[in-house]
């Protein structure tokens, strides 16, 4: 609440007579060196899995393939709706 009545401006704060020399530092957090840590990889300890002897079994050929199964529910809706069916063209804007 304090912070949306501070940013709305509906209060104001008087931080003139603030003494620096009081004030509780705050402990500097070190970051890691990631460009170091990146150029000194460790091994994992998982060892991996054995490939299969046929690499075809690797391949899901699930993932790249077209779907034709909505064809028929797609043509059913261009005649309820009353649309001829064709390629789709741009709709140029009035200005």
């Amino acid at each position: 609440d304090f912070l949306i009545l501070w940013l709305s401006q509906r209060i104001s704060i008087k931080v003139e007579n603030i003494q620096t020399d009081k004030l509780e530092s705050i402990e500097i957090e070190q970051t890691p060196d990631i460009g170091a840590l990146a150029n000194r990889l460790r091994c994992c300890l998982q060892e991996p899995d054995e490939l299969p002897g046929d690499l075809a079994k690797l391949i899901d050929n699930t993932l790249f393939k077209y779907h034709t199964n909505l064809i028929p529910e797609v043509l059913s809706l261009y005649e309820r709706l009353g649309v001829k069916p064709g390629p789709l063209t741009l709709i140029t804007p009035k200005v």
